[in-house]
């Protein structure tokens, strides 16, 4: 019979007198009445505040009797006490956590206004719930922590497991729960203390363990607070009795699926479909490994024992579970590192993640492997004997088909690389093998010596008499050991051969342990016989034991040179097959990853010929358009040939180091990549600028002190002696860096570096002269205003034309363009630059009597002095027409801003005035309709150079007769009779229509050339060759010219457009050349055209679309990159407007393969991303499908881009379905009946995107989709599928 609320104030009151003076009194009558007593706590709030208070009084007065022990001969009653004390805290807690989960499930009950009404009261009660509850949990804890086990027998388990029982299902629900204060730490702190200490307690571990386990299935977040608990159990009880159990009912769940379904039912109300208990599965799982991965990190030392159990889960489904099955070993791995008992599970552990993990059927996995053992390695926690075959798997992972596991396996390679155990510098192939083969031979002396000690005679040699079948027992005797000893040996000797390839790791290891293993038998029985016969008067058992232990040391060390030069060799290896490959990957990662890689690879081995190779391949990819890619390769040069490291920026950086880098540099032949690196360089504007600009500043200084021997620092001699014999990679050094020296420090020197040359002009060579005008030629761009002698050209000139025939043909080119380009930058006073050097024309003419008076050239080409100064004639006449032409647009250019400038003055004229300039327009403009094409070219110049452009007609047409005159007036010279270039022209004429492959490469490259550029400049010239230069360019035998006349074809077309337009196929056919390079050269040569708008994007861009999957890959990451930069263009319109154009092209029989035109359409329709222009290529294609009656190729081919695009609105999806309905009516028949075979190409791929559709879309909006009339399509906004 319960009682009354009375009765129990009453006996509150009572409690309350006696809880200080006899708490033990109290907590009797309170657990008398227990039952009733939770009764009324729940019902109450009154009674739950005072019982509260008194409940925390009394086991804090009980706390202070048990830890005094007042009462002597009293474990009983303390005993019961405790009991009574666990007994009223976990009911007491437990109502707390009813009223709280009460509370909180009402707040979502009830009208909106009630709810507002009960928010405030709510929450007040659920604040004091709260607080209470942790206040309790505290006190919990204070008491538990307390030594109870002082009241019962060691072997003695607590009374009542009940008890025990109540406090761990209270625990279990307040984790369920999951209503934490903000003392959320703290307050699951309390819980897994309290957990662990009453599963010890009451050794109650058998029961607790099932109830954690099934609380992980269905509690994700629990996985914290019992691996808190578990290890707090095994830490204070000093026992794995909890954590064994834990892992076999894991274990035993994970490999039983039934088990995991049935348990689930129990606690969740999902359906019992096969999805919902796979998604079941899949969870408890993660759970459970994030509990595993919890434990490994605190308890290693534990889960040893237990580890041939845990192994059993790595044929787990769950990813989660194998990667926290990794941590596990890993964690294992370090703490057995430094415990020999574990040499051999640390071993079994390394080849578990190295040969199954590395190669899991899941990408995540792999690469988790991956990351783990990259912090092993910079830990140092990879044993030698390991190292060369996680090396080999990590070098396989970097063809994997993931790009995050190939950027891992890279990541780990470079770990490796600059963790290695073995060097900081790798030698030779041939060094190494020597040193090898020097130990090695060490060894074998040591065996003999041995041998010779022991008095063993004939022994045998032959390593095939081996008795495989030998007892065991006969190896006790010394002299078969040792026999079996050298025979080992030299078994291990001949699996080295000597070229580079050498054994697998595992056939080298498992020789060397059997040899290690007859070696420490011998050296057993060596310390433990003694009678050994001996001849001589040395302890021979003393001296045997020294020869062997320095053998055993021996073997160590040829065992590690092996590994060594293995190790060496898989990389080296890498670097021939696979480095090229990944370089030239078109994923990102993959590029800047190996970058790191040959950048560390360059502190180890920098002089071999793979490695430099790879370098240059690496620094042309500054030119990449991906500006990751491109800063990566400029980081790279600064800590590889500047020795710049970005984590020490602080240091010092020697300049005289970063001219001997540069000019190592400078010798690679990389003249344009390395030009453009350094001007990205000098372009930063960081602190290491700074170091660079002072490096220039020591540059010229060594320039000066070279050339004038003026400068103001006092210069090492053998420095100065260094660049003057690699003297013209110093100046081309020098002619780079003079557009950056701000100070201008070379100005003042001009005219004695002029002198300085004039007196080394017949000592030195055609090079240092070319660099020296290189110089000056630079200089003079910066500033037109210095004075240059006459004696000046006329040595230059002279030089040249005295010139040996045997000397370098392109030193004298190149030298002849820097004397031509000082020439129009700076004419002489006396005579013109043209007319000096139609004088050094007419010169060279004299030397081989030109013009010919028979046509009949045979004869001469065959005469070799001949031949070489008639090609240095031809490129002197291209040369000085290129800068003709120049000098004339670029005049031309300065007019036209001129013009433009005093645009607004012209505007404020009187009207004479404006009569005056309406006459000019008017002769202007019928000039301009004679001539569009000048037009044309003067605008595009314009356009490119000026940011400010013309707005109307009149504002430019008045400057262009100028123009039109002085090229008429070179188009005059060229035709003019009896004149030099008109004897050039005859010959060219001739020459052109010649089988080329019976002529020299270089007078077949210069002739030609010459006659593309006298082309350029005249119209009539043009007309005459065009079809034979196009010609040429197809069956031309040298693919240098080829390659030579895209470019020159690409700048006639800008010139002459109107003449060109017939052969633009044949100008797009020049991309599929039999040589690659010319086809590159192609292909970027059209795009440039393209993307800078100078041609227009005509029918044949499917020619470039062809390009975007080449075999090649600069072809294909030039077509790649020409979609990407013509897909931003006009708001995506340029690329957009091409593409029905490249479907109907593609579409025709034996342009591709089916699988190269999903290819190109897949990577094309990435770029439609606009709603409005999806639906309009929906409705081209329709369209397109419909006309290609009886081609089922190309309807079958428009469907599939039908099925690619990204259809999102509902307009494109009506104009699909008017096109190609879905489901037609039994006596319905459609107008236009498809065929079997355009039933087929809908079915395939249209089938999939309409039900894809048809999902997405609302009932209604299908509805009213289905109603509309199949002939017209609705004119309103886009309206967007949901």
């Amino acid at each position: 019979m319960g009682i009354s609320k009375d009765e129990l104030n009453v006996l509150l009151k009572e409690c309350q007198l006696n809880k200080h003076n006899n708490p033990s009194y109290s907590l009797s009558k309170l657990h008398a009445i227990i039952d009733d007593l939770i009764v009324h706590v729940e019902r109450s709030h009154e009674v739950r505040k005072v019982f509260g208070i008194l409940l925390k009084d009394i086991i804090q007065d009980e706390m202070q009797s048990i830890s005094s022990h007042q009462q002597i001969d009293a474990d009983d009653i303390y005993r019961q006490m405790i009991l009574f004390s666990l007994d009223l805290l976990c009911r007491y807690l437990l109502v707390l956590e009813h009223l709280i989960s009460d509370n909180d499930q009402q707040q979502h009950i009830g009208t909106p206004n009630n709810k507002k009404q009960k928010r405030s009261f709510q929450i007040c009660y659920m604040d004091w719930y709260i607080n209470e509850r942790d206040e309790i949990l505290y006190l919990f804890t204070n008491f538990i922590k307390l030594d109870l086990r002082q009241f019962w027998h060691e072997t003695e388990r607590l009374e009542d497991q009940q008890i025990g029982n109540t406090i761990v299902d209270v625990c279990l629900t307040m984790i369920r729960n999951n209503q934490f204060s903000s003392r959320a730490r703290t307050v699951k702190d309390y819980l897994s203390f309290i957990l662990a200490l009453t599963i010890g307690l009451f050794r109650i571990e058998e029961d607790s363990s099932m109830k954690i386990i099934q609380m992980l299935q269905i509690q994700e977040h629990t996985a914290t607070i019992y691996s808190a608990a578990i290890i707090c159990h095994v830490k204070h009880f000093r026992t794995d009795t909890l954590l064994e159990r834990i892992i076999n009912d894991m274990c035993h769940i994970c490999l039983s699926p039934s088990i995991i379904q049935s348990s689930a039912s129990n606690h969740s109300c999902r359906s019992n479909t096969s999805l919902a208990n796979t998604q079941n599965e899949t969870n408890s799982t993660r759970t459970m490994a994030k509990l595993l991965d919890e434990l490994s990190i605190h308890i290693s030392d534990h889960l040893i024992n237990y580890i041939n159990r845990l192994l059993d889960l790595f044929d787990s489904d769950c990813l989660q579970m194998r990667n926290c099955l990794l941590n596990v070993c890993v964690n294992i791995i370090r703490y057995c590192s430094s415990l020999s008992q574990y040499k051999e599970l640390r071993g079994e552990l390394f080849f578990l993640i190295i040969d199954q993990y590395f190669l899991d059927c899941n990408v995540h996995v792999r690469s988790h492997a991956i990351g783990l053992c990259m912090n092993l390695v910079e830990s140092k926690l990879i044993p030698i004997k390991f190292y060369c075959h996680l090396t080999q798997a990590t070098l396989e992972r970097m063809n994997d088909t993931s790009c995050i596991v190939r950027k891992h396996a890279i990541q780990l390679a470079i770990k490796l690389l600059k963790f290695n155990p073995y060097t900081d510098r790798f030698l030779p192939i041939g060094v190494m093998l020597d040193e090898y083969n020097a130990e090695m031979n060490k060894l074998i002396r040591l065996q003999k010596l041995l041998g010779q000690t022991l008095k063993i005679e004939n022994v045998s040699n032959n390593v095939n008499k081996i008795n495989e079948r030998e007892e065991e027992n006969d190896l006790d005797n010394q002299h078969v050991l040792f026999e079996r000893i050298v025979e080992q040996q030299q078994r291990v000797c001949s699996m080295y051969l000597t070229d580079e390839s050498l054994p697998s790791f595992e056939q080298y290891n498992a020789e060397m342990s059997i040899l290690i293993q007859l070696q420490s038998k011998l050296n057993n029985c060596l310390s433990t016989n003694s009678d050994i016969e001996i001849n001589d008067d040395e302890e021979p058992s003393e001296k045997a034991t020294r020869l062997f232990d320095n053998m055993v040391k021996q073997s160590k060390l040829v065992s590690y040179l092996h590994n060594a030069t293995d190790f060496c060799n898989h990389l080296r290896r890498f670097l021939f097959k696979d480095a090229f490959y990944l370089l030239s990957s078109k994923v990102t990662s993959d590029v800047l990853e190996i970058i790191d890689f040959l950048v560390l690879w360059s502190t180890f081995e920098c002089e071999s010929a793979i490695y430099k190779k790879l370098e240059q391949h690496m620094f042309s990819l500054i030119w990449s358009n991906d500006k990751n890619i491109s800063n990566a390769v400029l980081n790279a040069f600064k800590r590889i040939c500047l020795k710049i490291d970005e984590d020490n920026k602080d240091d010092k950086i020697s300049s005289k180091q970063i001219i001997e880098k540069l000019l190592d540099q400078i010798d690679l032949n990389l003249t344009l990549t390395f030009e453009h690196i350094l001007k990205q360089l000098l372009s930063e504007s960081t602190s290491i600028t700074a170091n660079i600009f002072h490096f220039i500043e020591v540059l010229l200084d060594y320039y000066l002190e070279l050339t004038i021997h003026n400068s103001k620092k006092h210069l090492s001699d053998d420095f100065l002696k260094q660049i003057r014999q690699r003297q013209s990679s110093f100046l081309q050094l020098i002619s780079f860096v003079i557009p950056y020296d701000k100070k201008h420090r070379l100005s003042s020197h001009f005219n004695t570096i002029i002198q300085n040359l004039l007196r080394k002009i017949d000592t030195e060579n055609l090079d240092y002269i070319r660099y020296q005008m290189q110089i000056i030629s630079n200089l003079l761009i910066t500033k037109t205003s210095y004075n240059i002698p006459n004696e000046f050209y006329d040595l230059i000139i002279k030089k040249l034309l005295d010139s040996n025939i045997q000397s370098n043909q392109h030193s004298w080119i190149n030298c002849m363009k820097q004397i031509i380009t000082i020439l129009f930058l700076r004419e002489p006073v006396q005579i013109s630059a043209n007319d000096l050097i139609m004088k050094f024309l007419q010169s060279l003419a004299d030397q081989i009597q030109w013009p010919l008076d028979n046509i009949d050239y045979q004869s001469k080409l065959n005469d070799t002095s001949w031949k070489i100064i008639f090609i240095r004639m031809l490129a002197s006449i291209n040369t000085l027409l290129t800068q003709r032409i120049q000098k004339h647009e670029c005049n031309n250019l300065s007019s036209i801003k001129k013009i433009h400038k005093q645009k607004n003055t012209f505007i404020t004229n009187d009207d004479d005035d404006n009569e005056t300039n309406n006459e000019n327009s008017f002769i202007s403009s019928s000039s301009a309709a004679a001539s569009p094409i000048t037009s044309t070219v003067s605008r595009q110049l314009f356009d490119d150079e000026d940011e400010d452009r013309i707005d109307s007609p009149e504002d430019h047409l008045t400057f262009i007769q100028p123009q039109q005159s002085d090229l008429s007036h070179l188009e005059n010279e060229l035709l003019q009779l009896n004149s030099f270039f008109y004897s050039i022209e005859k010959w060219i004429e001739t020459f052109i229509y010649e089988d080329h492959s019976l002529y020299d490469e270089n007078l077949v490259l210069t002739s030609i050339l010459t006659c593309t550029r006298m082309m350029y400049v005249s119209t009539i010239l043009c007309s005459k060759y065009v079809d034979r230069i196009f010609e040429l360019s197809k069956i031309c035998t040298y693919s240098s010219v080829r390659s030579a006349l895209i470019v020159s074809l690409g700048d006639l077309l800008l010139r002459h457009p109107n003449i060109l337009e017939p052969f633009t196929p044949q100008f797009y056919a020049q991309i599929h050349d039999k040589d690659l390079n010319v086809g590159e050269t192609a292909l970027c040569t059209i795009a440039i055209l393209i993307l800078r708008e100078m041609i227009k994007v005509r029918g044949y861009i499917s020619e470039i679309a062809l390009c975007l999957f080449h075999s090649h890959t600069p072809i294909s990451s030039i077509a790649q990159h020409f979609f990407d930069e013509l897909s931003l263009r006009q708001r995506g319109m340029a690329l957009f407007n091409v593409l029905p154009d490249i479907i109907s092209r593609l579409s025709m029989n034996n342009i591709c393969t089916l699988d190269l035109f999903h290819q190109i359409i897949s990577y094309l329709f990435s770029f439609i991303k606009n709603d409005r222009h999806c639906e309009i290529l929906v409705k081209r294609l329709c369209r397109q499908f419909k006309q290609a009656s009886g081609d089922d190729r190309k309807r079958a081919n428009i469907a599939f881009c039908l099925s690619k695009l990204n259809i999102k609105t509902l307009a494109s999806y009506r104009i699909l379905k008017e096109n190609f309905p879905h489901i037609m009516e039994k006596n319905e028949q459609n107008e236009d009946d498809y065929d079997k075979e355009e039933h087929l190409a809908w079915k395939k791929y249209l089938m999939p995107v309409l039900n894809d559709i048809e999902r997405r879309l609302k009932p209604t909006e299908l509805n009213s989709s289905k109603s509309l009339s199949s002939s017209t399509t609705p004119k309103r906004k886009v309206s967007r599928l949901s």
